[in-house]
């Protein structure tokens, strides 16, 4: 990782509905996975986040902390007019870079706030310029759901060409 950049790093779940992608969000960002009540169905997409440590390049006990942006989604079946599954595999990205003497961030004041929509118009936007890498999850239990997984791989493959 280039030391020069923001320390930030954007995963986007994708999958059919009720294939688990909120409760892996839920789990991933809050350590806790709730069995008694499934989450509800997600209709618009959802910016959650979680500070990791990750090893160094080698020095020994040396670590760089990272901002993990995880982008939880609604399932291709609901789509519409005013929200497309195709807008969330797009890679598209500029590189950031932090000025030399800041050696520690808080994200939020160097760059605009995220934005999660609370209704079908709603503006979003996420910290991130892009996508960095993709989850694609799916129900071991409906074959559907695994169609629908592999339809969204090549979605991405699609945008990943394309990009190159």
């Amino acid at each position: 990782m280039d030391p020069e950049a923001f320390p930030l790093l954007r995963v986007t779940l994708l999958g059919s509905s009720s294939s688990g992608k909120t409760s892996i969000a839920d789990c991933f960002v809050n350590n806790v996975q709730d069995r008694a009540t499934p989450p509800p169905s997600t209709q618009l997409p959802r910016l959650l986040y979680r500070v990791l440590r990750l090893p160094g390049d080698g020095e020994a006990g040396s670590s760089r902390r990272v901002l993990f942006e995880l982008e939880d989604t609604f399932a291709p079946q609901k789509e519409n007019s005013s929200k497309s599954i195709r807008a969330l595999a797009d890679m598209k990205r500029k590189q950031v870079a932090l000025p030399r003497h800041v050696r520690d961030f808080t994200p939020f004041s160097i760059w605009r706030p995220p934005i999660n929509p609370q209704a079908e118009n709603d503006k979003y936007r996420s910290i991130a310029h892009g996508r960095m890498g993709f989850l694609i999850v799916f129900d071991v239990n409906d074959p559907s759901s695994f169609t629908v997984a592999s339809e969204l791989l090549d979605l991405v493959r699609d945008f990943a060409e394309y990009r190159n």
